[in-house]
């Protein structure tokens, strides 16, 4: 791998002075969500306040100041918050009460914290949203007097320090939600899917998606959407070690590099320290779906996993005197349907796959499932105690709209393996891999989406691109697309870092050729803004 030298860079103050007062946050900090026993209710959300104004929003006034976790999710264009009083939502999708303690002894329902709701006759309209984990929510959206101001913390690039970022959303609002989505530990739902997907009958300046509440907010963005997001893996030790910020996930809106590895200087350089910036591949473009784009979608038509043979391979080969390869090729003439969903906690792939990564990959002679760690589904299956992916890496081999395939070199471990483990024995370690429950059909059968969820953004930076801003296929008009970057930096076949190594920059972002120069926020007024 080629790596370009950076130039010199200009001086840092002229480099801050030529940002602009509306440009210079385009990064916004987010967290895990959930505890740290079990995966199943783990995700990454963005962290907001509620900031009203008594003059306008005195039903709000009670919320001032309540932190509110929105889990970031590419896999719906839809956001919204928990309605006060919100009910349970029942598999067939009546609205019923929640059930008492006897039989739902969590409650966790009653932690979540909640929007006051609009007037009977204000609702604009309604909708069912029903994800990809057989969650769902009854949505209310309301009319255009009902807004809820908010503040989160964003990245000041002019100053290198937080500052904060307004931003006013339309109230929409769940009504009622089924009961896997109540469990989870978020007050609402920031979609990140295909810009452009709204409410029925809603245009643009209704602001419905939060792509829109970024674009036609107090100015318009002129620029089309690009967003970056990295999620890091959570630490075992979480609470009890200093965490370096600049290497925390976060969700960021430019054309740039917000993260790179420093490299020592050496003795051609001037002195300077290089910056290596992540590599990423080619793009893959989206399918669309009835002449709509309804989330990040491609094909997977086989996945690899490279064994070391000697003690330092050549991570820019495949050559087979350095690596074991074992390949398992999707079903299907043109593999399987995939979305890219951070807000699923596990991968989801067909059963035929898991058991051939079961017994090839993962060690072990028959396929068993163990026993969920709390009791819940879906099931959890594990690595073989003391099998380790820490040296071995991963090809995803993946389908595009426009019919060309793209290979997506990472590591392995962290899509193999996780921070959890099971109860008895304590070192085998849980796989987020698991099948998709079968779905009761009316009519023809529908080919099945799969997913690739939280551990394979763990792997892997990605970018999400789309320049329409309207639910159909646009003619002559690039179709969205998704880049893939590995979280590690390799060089000359030699792996020098990985995901902690990566850290954003702390002054301003690189831009797309490596000059230095500063990255143009694409929105403008609201800011650009990060999460993790």
């Amino acid at each position: 791998m080629a790596l370009d030298d950076p130039p010199s860079p200009p001086a840092l103050d002229e480099l801050q002075s030529k940002i602009a007062t509306e440009e210079d946050h385009s990064l916004m900090p987010s967290e895990m969500a959930g505890g740290f026993a079990t995966p199943n209710e783990c995700l990454y959300c963005i962290n907001l306040q509620i900031v009203p104004d008594i003059r306008y929003h005195r039903e709000l006034i009670g919320h001032g100041g309540l932190p509110y976790r929105l889990a970031i999710d590419t896999g719906t264009s839809l956001f919204w918050f928990y309605a006060e009083d919100f009910k349970m939502l029942n598999g067939d999708g009546e609205i019923a009460d929640w059930p008492g303690e006897k039989d739902y002894p969590q409650q966790l329902h009653k932690y979540r914290h909640t929007i006051a709701r609009g007037g009977k006759d204000d609702v604009a309209s309604k909708t069912v949203e029903v994800y990809n984990d057989n969650g769902g929510v009854l949505l209310y959206r309301y009319n255009d007097k009902y807004i809820i101001p908010t503040s989160m913390s964003a990245w000041n690039w002019r100053n290198a320090d937080k500052k904060t970022a307004y931003l006013a959303f339309p109230r929409i609002l769940a009504h009622a939600v089924r009961l896997i989505t109540g469990l989870q530990p978020f007050d609402g739902n920031l979609g990140l899917g295909v810009p452009g997907r709204r409410w029925k009958n809603a245009q643009a300046h209704h602001r419905t998606t939060f792509f829109d509440v970024l674009r036609y907010g107090t100015s318009h963005v002129t620029q089309a959407m690009h967003a970056t997001l990295r999620l890091q893996t959570p630490d075992e030790d979480e609470g009890r070690t200093p965490v370096d910020k600049r290497t925390s996930s976060f969700l960021f809106y430019g054309d740039g590099h917000p993260c790179a590895m420093q490299w020592p200087a050496v003795d051609d350089s001037n002195g300077e320290a290089e910056f290596l910036l992540p590599q990423y591949g080619p793009k893959i473009h989206v399918f669309s779906q009835g002449g709509e784009y309804k989330g990040w979608k491609a094909r997977l038509l086989s996945i690899t996993l490279l064994e070391p043979l000697v003690q330092l391979p050549n991570y820019e080969t495949e050559d087979s005197n350095h690596w074991r390869s074992r390949k398992i090729v999707m079903p299907g003439t043109q593999g399987i349907k995939v979305a890219f969903d951070s807000c699923s906690v596990h991968n989801f792939l067909p059963r035929d796959v898991i058991e051939e990564m079961w017994r090839t990959w993962l060690g072990h002679n028959c396929f068993e499932r163990l026993p969920d760690l709390n009791g819940k589904e879906p099931e959890p299956f594990c690595a073989k105690r003391g099998l380790s992916f820490e040296r071995c890496d991963l090809i995803f081999e993946l389908l595009g709209s426009d019919n060309k395939s793209v290979s997506h070199r990472c590591d392995a471990q962290n899509f193999l393996s996780s921070p959890w483990t099971t109860d008895g024995p304590r070192d085998a370690k849980i796989c987020l891999i698991n099948m998709p429950k079968s779905i009761k059909q009316n009519g023809p059968p529908i080919e099945p989406t799969y997913i690739l969820g939280m551990s394979f953004f763990w792997t892997s930076l990605v970018r999400l691109y789309a320049s329409h801003d309207r639910n159909n296929v646009t003619a002559g008009v690039e179709a969205p697309y998704v880049q893939l970057a590995a979280q590690r930096v390799v060089r000359d076949g030699r792996r020098l870092g990985g995901p902690r190594d990566l850290k954003i920059f702390e002054h301003f972002p690189r831009d797309e050729d490596n000059s230095g120069l500063i990255l143009q926020a694409q929105f403008s007024g609201q800011g650009d803004v990060y999460s993790t």
